[in-house]
């Protein structure tokens, strides 16, 4: 016998010798109580692990923000002195001119001899529609005071209110009596005495306006009302 088919025989042998053993393999064993022998035992799969199934994703709910708007503070009254001026200033801005005159009125009443306040108290009368307080708050005032422009302004405005151009008409005219350099008290002279119908007294003081200030503009226009004789 050659040598490759002893070598054939042999790897056959080993081959059939090895069989049992590879039909044993994957499989646990036994002894049988009997025979001694081993025995093969089936071993039970592993139970299939169910899929973890995960929680169903929720939405939240929107959170829903309610803005309150704040509420305006509530402005105190200006009980203090030093504040019913500006309180009177702001309540004649936005054309409250009833509680502008309260607090100038109030305020006065703490500086009863303030010519100022008793001015403003005058200007916010004429405003309201309350021309005889102005004229009440001003009219015994010396003759000094009452020569003062903005005295002068707010009594002619009152009597002008009241239809009393005359009365106006002098108010100028004592302004000018004081202070022959306020020409422009001349002109309202002239233009309320034109207004109250009295020409010959109105061109009287129109040549007052004309002497003191002869090239104003007031005074040009007032010249076209009287068309004065130029000889």
């Amino acid at each position: 016998m050659s040598t490759p088919d002893c070598r054939t025989r042999i790897l056959t042998a080993l081959l059939l010798l090895g069989l049992p053993a590879a039909l044993g393999c994957g499989r646990e064993h036994s002894r049988d109580a009997a025979t001694g022998q081993p025995r093969p035992v089936a071993v039970a799969p592993a139970p299939a692990t169910a899929p973890v199934r995960s929680a169903p994703v929720v939405a939240p709910e929107p959170v829903v923000v309610e803005v309150v708007e704040p509420e305006p503070p509530v402005m105190a009254e200006p009980d203090e002195p030093e504040n019913l001026l500006a309180a009177a200033n702001a309540a004649a801005a936005r054309g409250d001119c009833e509680k502008a005159l309260e607090y100038v009125r109030r305020y006065r009443s703490e500086r009863p001899d303030n010519i100022m306040l008793r001015i403003r108290e005058a200007g916010l009368s004429n405003d309201c529609g309350r021309p005889q307080h102005a004229i009440d708050l001003l009219i015994n005032l010396d003759a000094n005071t009452r020569a003062m422009e903005p005295v002068t302004a707010e009594l002619a405005a009152a009597y002008l209110m009241m239809n009393r151009p005359g009365k106006a008409a002098m108010t100028w005219e004592l302004r000018f009596i004081v202070d022959d350099t306020a020409w422009d008290a001349a002109v309202h002279a002239a233009s309320s005495w034109l207004e109250a119908g009295q020409y010959d007294t109105a061109q009287w003081w129109f040549e007052q306006a004309r002497k003191a200030a002869p090239d104003s503009q007031e005074v040009e226009v007032l010249a076209i009302m009287f068309e004065p004789d130029e000889d």
